[in-house]
């Protein structure tokens, strides 16, 4: 579990502030005020040919290296955050941009909309590749990408993704992997970075252009989250990531190799937690001694006043269930798409 109440530079609990922080009547600190995070962006990216070009003729010229096109040339990224009067948008360069774009930093006001937006989207934006379409004139996006700022979220100065596309006829580029300061890495669900599915799925490239893949690493100034927000809001996530040591059998009498017959009789294996409020089911996975999701959920833990939120997780504290023999004869679909069961007795 990770809470943003963290992040503070002193080191002070959000359950146990001291006497002199000016507080609302519930116990949190004032209206939260607006200050501005420097992201530092650097950017990584390759173009690959689709197929192997054709063979060249024995009497055609080499290529002249030094006049091909890389295919990024004169292009630039745009990072859009935030919606209606608070959106906010910036212009980054990378190597192959040229005088398409002068610059790498985005001065991010960040407000209590802004993350309110964040959590709602889980942390996700739009990262756009933009081809430079002259003085005044919008640019073709080549491709988009859901960039995933929620270690931003929790006091992480440094993050890095990596993204790749795909071949054409599927959904374009997918995030594979976010990677934090602490070499730590999370695995994001297709989809989930847009809080409602599709929002967060990117843009894929053009029919019949290269194959991209994209690093985004990210450096801020000072912490993204300035202290009163971090106490008022207190982002908190919770990240189902494995489940290990499961149980091979189902009847016990089967000669079956292990699993086999848990996949055959079981639906797929899932986790639901509770915790303040909130419910998660993640997607299911097959059968196997130890099952990964990487499935993550961010919410406010300060939408409830501070004596309810003592409370309910000192005498609630977090759920888990892991549900992986639900007979496949009482499932039924989750709001998910994936098969699930309501068993008796949970």
């Amino acid at each position: 579990v990770s809470r943003a109440g963290r992040l503070s530079s002193r080191p002070r609990s959000v359950l146990a502030m001291s006497d002199e922080d000016d507080e609302r009547d519930d116990g949190l600190p004032a209206t939260p005020q607006a200050h501005v995070a420097e992201l530092a962006f650097d950017f990584e990216l390759h173009a690959l040919s689709p197929s192997p070009p054709p063979p060249a003729a024995e009497d055609a010229p080499s290529p002249d290296i030094a006049t091909s096109q890389h295919p990024a040339k004169g292009t630039f990224f745009v990072l859009s955050v935030g919606e209606g009067d608070e959106q906010q948008s910036f212009r980054l360069c990378h190597e192959q941009s040229g005088d398409a774009c002068s610059s790498t930093t985005a001065a991010m006001q960040v407000t209590e909309g802004l993350v309110r937006w964040l959590v709602g989207r889980q942390g996700a934006c739009e990262l756009a590749l933009v081809q430079h379409g002259g003085e005044g004139e919008e640019g073709d996006v080549v491709f988009s990408v859901a960039l995933d700022l929620a270690p931003l979220l929790f006091g992480w100065r440094t993050m890095m993704a990596s993204f790749a596309s795909e071949p054409s006829g599927s959904e374009g580029p997918i995030a594979t992997r976010s990677h934090s300061a602490a070499g730590g890495s999370e695995e994001m669900d297709e989809g989930e970075g847009g809080g409602e599915g599709k929002d967060g799925e990117g843009e894929g490239p053009r029919e019949g252009g290269p194959l991209w893949r994209l690093t985004v690493s990210v450096r801020a100034d000072l912490p993204f989250l300035p202290e009163d927000i971090a106490l008022s809001l207190n982002p908190m996530a919770v990240t189902v990531v494995r489940a290990s040591g499961l149980p091979a059998d189902y009847t016990g009498t089967s000669l079956k190799a292990p699993y086999v017959e848990l996949a055959e009789q079981c639906a797929p294996v899932f986790v639901r937690w509770r915790a303040l409020g909130q419910e998660c089911v993640t997607d299911g996975r097959p059968h196997a001694e130890s099952v990964e999701w990487g499935s993550r959920r961010i919410f406010l833990a300060g939408e409830q006043p501070l004596p309810e939120l003592c409370r309910r997780l000192r005498e609630e504290g977090i759920t888990v269930e892991v549900h992986d023999r639900d007979p496949k004869s009482a499932s039924e679909t989750n709001p998910r798409g994936q098969t699930r069961v309501a068993a008796d007795g949970e």
